[in-house]
């Protein structure tokens, strides 16, 4: 990684090289500060879209992104962004290529995919409170599989919006973190090669997340996630199973040097309630321990 001041308090860039996926240049970024309170950001970044999305993995509380983020972040986008940033509201609109393939490089449709968000962070005394909202407003590829096994794609661009909200506490007297976020998403794909074929899948996705500082280097934490890839779709048999699906993550942290050097320990426990296609009550033994190992500089 590399970043500096090109003229001091006023143009700054970013460059991250990465060799995944043969991405080579993987973030590229110009950021100016000409207007009072605010940063114009250029170039192929990560956009502010979910709670945990502008973090790096370095500074997550647990080893995985929350599922609200694994299912709709929009990851790395070529574009710009405006932030404002006030006492105690933040605006953050942007516009982007919406290549809706994950890091993808090129942009693969036309249209274009606008943001915004909004940070609210009150001053109150001993606790630091943040909640906001955010809107994706995005187009996608429609695609539709012609012959049961190869997709393939037409010109149509259909919609891919996403709309949330989250929470954020932290109290300096007592050593509690409170996370909580809320996305809903709007998807539309093209089933045939008739245009007028659209077919509209509504999902969603929540968290709830508390951690606890038994002492400042050993901190324990739970994290409930949800997630339904199709609202609408409901058991019948012979058809289709109940998507649902739910992670209970537990875990702790023990800090040697804050987050420049700790080690994490999570359980997640699985969920997929429901049945099979067949009418079957649906068990699927996955759940998983994972340890890891952190140091950052």
């Amino acid at each position: 990684m590399f970043w500096c001041d090109i003229v001091p308090d006023k143009v700054k860039y970013f460059l991250q090289l990465e060799n995944k996926d043969g991405a080579g240049l993987y973030d590229y970024k110009a950021r100016f500060f000409y207007i009072e309170k605010t940063e114009i950001c250029v170039g192929r970044y990560l956009p502010m879209f979910t709670l945990y999305m502008p973090l790096p993995t370095s500074k997550l509380e647990m080893i995985n992104y929350p599922l609200t983020t694994q299912k709709y972040a929009m990851w790395r986008q070529v574009g710009v962004t405006a932030i404002t940033k006030t006492d105690a509201v933040d605006f953050t609109v942007g516009i982007y290529n919406g290549a809706d393939v994950k890091n993808n490089t090129a942009d693969n449709n036309d249209a274009k995919d606008f943001f915004g968000r909004i940070d609210i962070h009150p001053a109150m005394e001993k606790v630091k409170v943040q909640f906001g909202g955010y809107a994706w407003i995005g187009k996608a590829l429609s695609a539709y599989d012609s012959s049961g096994t190869t997709l393939t794609y037409d010109e149509e661009t259909m919609k891919m919006d996403r709309f949330g909200g989250f929470v954020k506490v932290d109290h300096e007297n007592i050593p509690l973190k409170i996370r909580g976020e809320f996305v809903t998403a709007k998807d539309e794909t093209l089933d045939s090669p008739d245009p007028a074929d659209i077919c509209e899948t509504k999902s969603m996705a929540y968290f709830a997340h508390i951690g606890y500082e038994l002492t400042p280097k050993v901190e324990v934490l739970a994290r409930y996630d949800f997630f339904d890839p199709d609202t609408d779709m409901d058991y019948a048999a012979g058809l289709t199973g109940d998507d649902h699906e739910a992670w209970l993550t537990v875990g702790v942290n023990h800090y040697l040097d804050g987050l420049n050097a700790m080690f994490y320990l999570n359980y997640i426990h699985k969920m997929e309630p429901g049945k099979t296609a067949t009418g079957v009550d649906r068990e699927v033994n996955n759940d998983e321990i994972v340890a890891q190992m952190q140091l950052a500089f």
